[in-house]
């Protein structure tokens, strides 16, 4: 599905408070507190869900000592920004940050086999991308361990259209729902299957990682996918000839 223009404006403004947050050193609750907004409205802002003011992002920006300048510049240049900041971190801090590499204990712990996909893919494949949500793909017949592993005792809260926002239903995967929740551990958005597609292991830091192909991310229509595909193409043209 295409997105509009809307759309993608909200997902370059939520990569960017991801960003200026994680480099602050400031959770959610933290810079909720020091801006005087909801801690719910600063994660929908993060992932780009949110109608927001110039007031509200103004004081969000001013609690990160930083100020609030609108102006119009190519998508590119952006990205190009978010890739060159993201590449000075290394990649096991990266990984560590998403959330994904405490998931992925809980889940191997547990025998839980997964696949990761999305952004959180391309980030494990090398790529300096921000991760605001983990994807993974589960099995449909795993969704009573995967419970018990990355969510039951993690303080899961379920997404909810809604209201647009986590909380208010059952978070137990068998329940009717969206197949999203916040843990204390990281926002997780999870495709139940009755198979595992084949992925390719990846190690980072010792820990391996069973991934969806690089390609496949860049394949998409999202903000996510845009970024791989700049930087495969920044790299591309990089290389000798």
């Amino acid at each position: 599905m295409k997105r509009t223009a809307r759309e993608s404006l909200g997902s370059e403004v939520g990569w960017l408070l991801q960003l200026r947050r994680a480099r602050a050193g400031l959770g959610q609750q933290e810079l909720a507190d020091a801006s005087g907004v909801s801690q719910s409205t600063i994660s929908k802002i993060e992932r780009g869900f949110d109608t927001v003011t110039l007031a509200t992002l103004e004081a969000i920006f001013t609690a990160l000592r930083m100020r609030l300048q609108v102006t119009a510049e190519p998508l590119d240049t952006q990205i190009d920004r978010t890739i060159a900041e993201l590449e000075r971190v290394p990649l096991p801090d990266r990984v560590g940050r998403s959330g994904l590499r405490r998931v992925h204990t809980l889940l191997n712990s547990a025998d839980v086999p997964h696949v990761v996909a999305g952004a959180a893919a391309a980030l494990v494949q090398g790529v300096p991308i921000p991760v605001t949500v983990l994807n993974l793909i589960v099995r449909e017949a795993d969704r009573e361990a995967f419970w018990q592993a990355a969510l039951a005792r993690r303080g899961a809260t379920r997404w909810t259209d809604r209201w647009q926002d986590y909380g208010g239903v059952s978070p137990h995967p068998a329940e009717p729902g969206e197949p999203r929740w916040k843990t204390l551990d990281a926002e997780l958005e999870v495709e139940f299957r009755t198979e595992l597609p084949d992925g390719m292991n990846v190690v980072v830091d010792t820990e391996t990682y069973q991934v969806v192909p690089l390609t496949d991310v860049a394949a998409g229509e999202d903000a996510g996918a845009r970024t791989v595909r700049r930087y495969l193409a920044r790299r591309s043209a990089q290389s000798p000839p």
